[in-house]
């Protein structure tokens, strides 16, 4: 676990973090660990209190659970959920249970969990999605969390051009009708922004960013100085109802890890990047305390940084700190129990361990 205590002093030139870490002993799986697309993490009060747990694809499409337990020898323990599948989602209904998503093909899949905050769950159902011409498969899973349950965008491939067809929901108490959207997009690097239905857009980010709102159905883009070539990108939701982005944006022979700031009256978006001569591959963030954004990027030469971002009056991020070496993949979380909780894969492939 990472227990982050964060001293912002009141001289604006400064910024002090210090990170004090616990490194598990590796967990292992039965083979080679996906990571990517095929890892997500969440944390909620379960029956035994606060719990964290990591869902994470092999290389033969099972899907595990992987939750925190004091009284293992790895300080983990792990089951197959008798699910399969590719990419791999997680969110919440309107009554707080969990649901997980998974790709099979062009075809989605989900299970529902039993009882909020049991960690067990319902069997594997097919997902009704009206599938565009040709779809040949699941490309991306975009879920997030909203006032009244969960957006969920699914990006198809199809063998007819090389566009990303959408198809969208709100999840409530129930799987819902599913729509197609009426433009195509040139990649996956999408977000949700918004908190609540009335509100939402699904912006995309290629070259510059474009935004399809749900409500009006009208698309608005935003231009930059730069082109906006991303690796990945996510967001999480400010103080005040604001979307905080991140992302990876390529640059020259770099790839830097970087805020972007949608400007809504000049429609343009503002690139300020945190990082400098590192080429990274993968992120993840997570909102801890209310006011804290915490990030962990993992750049080319395997090695975990980490930065906090205050979200009060200061606005100020620290510079990224390596905390660990040897690492392929993370996936955070921590917005329970209020402290930063990192499942990290390590080159090995197919050990799992947790900060």
């Amino acid at each position: 676990m990472i227990s982050d205590k964060v001293a912002a002093n009141v001289n604006e030139q400064e910024f002090s973090v210090t990170v004090q870490t616990k490194l598990m002993q590796n967990y292992r799986v039965g083979s080679i660990i996906q990571g990517g697309a095929n890892m997500c993490s969440t944390s909620c009060i379960g029956e035994a209190g606060y719990e964290d747990a990591l869902f994470v694809t092999d290389s033969r499409g099972e899907i595990y659970c992987l939750k925190q337990d004091s009284g293992s020898t790895t300080g983990m323990v792990g089951e197959k959920i008798g699910m399969h599948g590719n990419h791999v989602a997680l969110g919440r209904d309107s009554n707080g249970k969990l649901i997980i998503f998974s790709s099979q093909a062009e075809q989605l899949y989900c299970m529902q969990e039993k009882k909020k905050g049991s960690f067990t769950f319902n069997s594997s159902e097919n997902v009704a999605i009206p599938l565009p011409v040709n779809a040949s498969s699941i490309e991306a899973i975009c879920v997030k969390q909203i006032k009244e349950g969960m957006s969920i965008a699914v990006f198809y491939k199809t063998q007819l051009d090389a566009a990303y067809y959408v198809a969208y929901g709100i999840w409530k108490d129930q799987a819902p009708e599913f729509r197609l959207l009426p433009s195509t997009f040139g990649n996956t690097a999408c977000i949700w922004l918004g908190s609540q239905e009335e509100d939402l857009a699904l912006a995309v980010v290629d070259n510059i960013v474009a935004t399809y709102h749900l409500a009006s159905k009208k698309i608005e883009t935003y231009s930059c100085d730069t082109i906006l070539r991303p690796i990945a990108i996510k967001n999480v939701i400010g103080q005040a109802g604001e979307d905080i982005i991140f992302a990876i944006i390529k640059n020259g022979k770099n790839a830097d890890l970087s805020e972007l700031k949608l400007n809504q009256d000049k429609k343009n978006c503002e690139v300020i990047p945190l990082s400098k001569d590192k080429y990274f591959t993968s992120f993840d963030i997570c909102k801890v305390q209310e006011g804290e954004i915490h990030l962990l990027g993992i750049a080319t030469d395997n090695v975990l940084y980490h930065a906090v971002k205050q979200i009060d009056e200061s606005q100020t991020t620290s510079d990224l700190t390596p905390i660990s070496s040897g690492i392929a993949q993370v996936s955070c979380c921590g917005s329970y129990a209020k402290e930063l909780t990192a499942f990290i894969v390590g080159t090995t492939q197919n050990r799992v361990a947790h900060f």
